[in-house]
């Protein structure tokens, strides 16, 4: 079996910023505190897009890995309780359509990452689905995609 080169540079990177000497022990040191859609590289090696922004709770350092890499080896696969998958698909849809209704996996993260008001999540919910809007309420809508996109640091 021929060996799995971004395995082992993701574990020596993933190692080498915690405390851990194994990478089994090291995995339960690492949160996702935060997402991101730009062009950059994994540890691993491989070009990526939707990045996954990790912080170690021991040694307190930050990492950026690839949202394949995360649910792959680190076995992530949610961030504050959202599907990262689903998280990533809705960021991507409103990232190439900012005329569209962030997805409920998106309008989630932004209130809990504060990016968004709770009066514009409720409003958000109300208009989730909904084909037209009025002129005010598609120029709110407007102004909290821009936020969240910004946010978010989406940089396609």
């Amino acid at each position: 079996m021929k060996p799995n080169y971004h395995l082992i540079r993701l574990t020596e990177h993933i190692i080498s910023l915690s405390n851990a000497n194994t990478f089994e022990e090291a995995i339960a040191e690492w949160d996702i505190t935060g997402v991101s859609l730009a062009e950059t590289q994994c540890p691993c090696g491989v070009p990526i897009l939707q990045n996954c922004h990790l912080h170690n709770k021991v040694t307190l350092q930050n990492t950026v890995v690839g949202s394949t890499c995360v649910k792959r080896f680190l076995g992530i696969s949610d961030v504050h309780g959202i599907n990262l998958e689903k998280l990533f698909i809705g960021l991507n849809k409103l990232a190439k359509e900012p005329a569209s209704c962030p997805s409920k996996e998106v309008i989630s993260f932004a209130t809990i990452k504060g990016f968004i008001y709770p009066n514009e999540t409720k409003f958000l919910l109300d208009i989730l689905g909904k084909r037209k809007l009025a002129e005010k309420q598609d120029s709110w809508r407007k102004k909290i995609v821009y936020r969240i996109l910004n946010k978010v640091e989406v940089t396609l």
